[in-house]
C-alpha cells in the first residue's frame, strides 16, 4: 500500500482521487494494526483533500473513516461529531447513499450503546438493519454485524428471548456466508453459548 501511494502521488498527483484512495487503504491498514497515529495522519490528509472540493460524498466518507478511527481510539465525543457530519451529508441525497447511511447509523448506534444510551442505540441499529434488509440480501455479512450488535443490546435491556433469536440469526448468516471457522462466526457461536437459557425453553 505504501508503494502504491508513492506511485499514485508521482503519477496522478498529491491531491488526485487515486491518491486519496491509497490514503484510505493505507490508513485503514494502520488502524487495523493498531497504529493509530500514522492512521490518523493518513485519514486526516484524505479529509483535507476532499474538503477542498466541498461537502460531497467523498468528504462524508473521509469524515466517516476518521470517525471510526476516533471510535477505536476511545474518543467517543469526537467520533460522534465526525460520524454525524458524515451522516448529515449522505442524508442530503438518501436515494444514492442508502448503504452509507446504514453504515453511519450502525456506527452511531454502537457509539450510543457504549455511552449507555440504549434506547437511542436500539433505534439507530434497527433503522440501519431496516435499510440493509431493504437494499440487499437478507443473509449478507453486513446484516449479521448489525443483528449481532442488536442481540447484545436487547440482552442488556433484559429481553433475553429476543436477544437469543437475534444471536441465532447472526450465527446462521455468518456460518453460511463466512464459514464455520471464520473469526466472526466463532465470535457469534461463543456469544450465543454464553447467553442464559430463556426460562421455560427447556424441559
Amino acid at each position: 500500500f505504501e508503494q502504491a501511494l508513492q506511485i499514485r502521488e508521482q503519477v496522478a498527483g498529491l491531491d488526485a482521487p487515486a491518491t486519496v484512495d491509497s490514503l484510505y487503504w493505507l490508513g485503514r491498514l494502520r488502524q487495523h494494526e493498531g497504529e493509530f497515529a500514522p492512521a490518523e495522519q493518513l485519514l486526516e490528509r484524505a479529509l483535507r483533500i476532499n474538503q477542498r472540493r466541498g461537502d460531497n460524498a467523498d468528504t462524508a466518507y473521509s469524515l466517516y473513516r476518521l470517525g471510526r478511527l476516533r471510535h477505536d481510539q476511545g474518543d467517543l465525543p469526537q467520533a460522534r461529531q465526525l460520524l454525524e457530519q458524515a451522516h448529515d451529508i449522505w442524508q442530503r441525497d438518501p436515494s444514492q447513499h442508502q448503504f452509507q447511511i446504514a453504515c453511519s447509523q450502525w456506527s452511531l448506534g454502537t457509539l450510543r450503546y457504549q455511552q449507555g444510551q440504549l434506547a437511542e442505540a436500539r433505534l439507530l441499529l434497527e433503522e440501519a438493519l431496516d435499510i440493509l434488509e431493504a437494499n440487499g440480501t437478507p443473509d449478507h455479512p453486513n446484516i449479521a454485524i448489525v443483528v449481532h450488535d442488536l442481540a447484545k443490546l436487547r440482552h442488556d435491556q433484559g429481553e433475553l428471548a429476543e436477544a437469543r433469536a437475534l444471536a441465532q440469526r447472526a450465527l446462521r448468516i455468518r456460518a453460511a456466508t463466512l464459514g464455520p471457522d471464520h473469526p466472526d462466526t466463532v465470535a457469534s457461536r461463543h456469544y450465543l453459548a454464553g447467553l442464559p437459557q430463556v426460562p421455560g425453553a427447556e424441559c
